[in-house]
């Protein structure tokens, strides 16, 4: 499917060049805002203003130490500052709250089955309660994200391919898409699927792809946020 795709990608470039550019730091966290704010809402499971919100802040720093440690090798960039701006908002709640085993929502985590979330003294039922509260606004947080991007859920309905194969291919593509810094720079800073730069990596018809554009796009939105059940939910392989 992939064709030769560059091992380099856009922003990774910028990353590297920054890492000795004061300004052009500066100027990563001033474009990435949306994406660093909307990491320290999602850790956080609540809305965080930028200035407004200690998180905030902990978050941009986060980011620009994420620049400091990125190497090329670790992968896309974006996937490595959200795990950065994680870490380090949970540092800062034990900080603040040294006796409270729970921690707010992470969705980072790859260990999805833990549940440390829940105070231990919590029972079978109001774990059950809680993750029913957590899909719930888990869902609502997913379609307030999709109406950002211009979709909402009746017309993602209406645009999800009605065959498994076809599915199954736009998920493949979704996947290479985020693995891929250029086309996830541009994607991030429009909000637009790059038709051109997506069909000048990755062998698929424009036509399919601007077909399926909606339906790649919510699945990117799944791949990119922090929706643990949601990503769970959808057979990727």
């Amino acid at each position: 499917m992939l064709k030769g795709m560059k091992t380099v990608g856009t922003l990774a470039e910028k990353v590297v060049l920054a890492k000795g550019d004061r300004t052009m730091r500066e100027e990563l966290v001033r474009e990435y805002m949306p994406f660093i704010l909307g990491c320290a809402s999602k850790q956080s499971g609540r809305y965080i203003r930028q200035g407004v919100d200690d998180e905030s802040g902990i978050a941009m720093m986060a980011f620009d130490e994420a620049i400091s440690r990125y190497e090329i090798e670790k992968g896309g960039f974006l996937s490595f500052a959200k795990q950065v701006i994680g870490r380090r908002l949970i540092d800062d709640y034990r900080k603040r709250n040294p006796k409270n085993n729970a921690l707010p929502m992470d969705f980072n985590s790859s260990d999805y089955s833990a549940r440390a979330y829940e105070a231990s003294s919590a029972d079978d039922a109001y774990r059950r309660k809680k993750e029913t509260e957590e899909r719930m606004e888990e869902i609502e947080a997913y379609k307030r994200e999709l109406g950002s991007w211009g979709i909402s859920f009746t017309r993602l309905v209406e645009n999800s391919p009605k065959h498994e194969r076809l599915r199954r291919e736009y998920k493949d593509l979704a996947l290479a898409i985020v693995r891929d810094d250029g086309i996830m720079d541009e994607l991030m800073r429009t909000h637009r699927l790059p038709i051109n730069k997506i069909t000048d990596k990755i062998e698929i018809p424009r036509k399919k792809l601007e077909r399926g554009r909606i339906y790649i796009l919510s699945l990117v939105v799944v791949l990119t946020g922090d929706y643990r059940y949601i990503r769970d939910y959808i057979e990727w392989r």
